[in-house]
């Protein structure tokens, strides 16, 4: 019986000592010694001229960040392309061939999350296209001008 307190006791002495050496350690840390996770900026695409010609730039610019490091796939968010202009067109699987090089792009920084495209539905209704008709890697939003303004209103986007 002797043997088994000793034992118990020994136990409850390592773990007080092992708690209060945590308890001093976390103590001593301030919260400028915390680092803080990089604050995550969420980016739009800033497109004005609404041509084929400004989207592959756009798009350009957004593989040339992935190229040089400066886009983390998995860390940065990706950069929302809000299309309602004839920039769309080349999107559509009709003008494939005509604008094959973008649109393979375009596809290969949708797949790896550095751009999320999406295109109005109220300007495809305006000029007869359908949803059907996108690439698969493109979504839609019912009305792009109004989804830019909450974007940048409401959850802090910057332009691109």
């Amino acid at each position: 019986m002797n043997t088994l307190r000793v034992i118990s006791l020994s136990v409850a002495a390592f773990a007080l000592l092992w708690v209060g050496d945590v308890s001093q350690t976390i103590a001593m840390e301030s919260p400028d010694d915390i680092q803080q996770a990089p604050e995550t900026i969420n980016h739009i695409a800033d497109i004005r001229l609404h041509s084929p010609q400004e989207l592959n730039v756009i798009l350009s610019r957004a593989d040339k960040l992935l190229s040089d490091g400066e886009f983390v796939v998995g860390d940065s968010s990706p950069v929302v392309f809000l299309l309602h202009g004839e920039e769309a067109r080349a999107l559509f699987k009709s003008d494939y061939n005509e604008h094959k090089a973008m649109v393979d792009l375009a596809a290969k920084l949708s797949a790896f999350n550095v751009v999320d495209i999406r295109v109005c539905e109220t300007w495809m209704r305006k000029n007869k296209l359908s949803s059907d008709q996108l690439q698969p890697f493109v979504k839609t939003v019912s009305y792009a001008p109004a989804e830019e303004k909450r974007l940048i209103k409401e959850e802090q986007y910057r332009y691109f």
